[in-house]
């Protein structure tokens, strides 16, 4: 069974800008400037070029936590192999529901 977890592109976005910038210290000079890091993170994910200043983790780890992973994968081309879970609505739900449709016991789900 294949399963994907999806979740709002503007929650991800500011999640990973929180992580980022904020835990993580790796958007350069710009990290509290939102404008100029929505720019800085779009120049990332399309050209690859690294934010500017100084940064805790290379360009590569903040570029592959950015982007979508379906990018990885031709998802587009499987889709209709994947049952889509998504993250902002009865996650406890839909995992169970995985479970069960995979054969592993009530019991066992609700220990998950």
């Amino acid at each position: 069974m294949n399963f994907v977890v999806i979740r709002s592109p503007i929650n991800r976005f500011i999640s990973i800008y929180k992580y980022l910038c904020f835990f993580a210290k790796s958007c350069g000079i710009h990290a509290k400037n939102f404008t100029r890091m929505v720019e800085q993170f779009d120049l990332m994910l399309r050209t690859g070029q690294e934010f500017e200043g100084e940064v805790q983790f290379p360009g590569f780890y903040v570029r592959d936590h950015m982007k979508p992973q379906s990018w990885d994968c031709e998802f587009h081309k499987h889709l209709n192999e994947y049952r889509v879970i998504n993250y902002e609505k009865n996650l406890r739900e839909q995992w169970e529901a995985i479970f069960l449709e995979a054969g592993i016991s009530k019991e066992i789900t609700k220990k998950v």
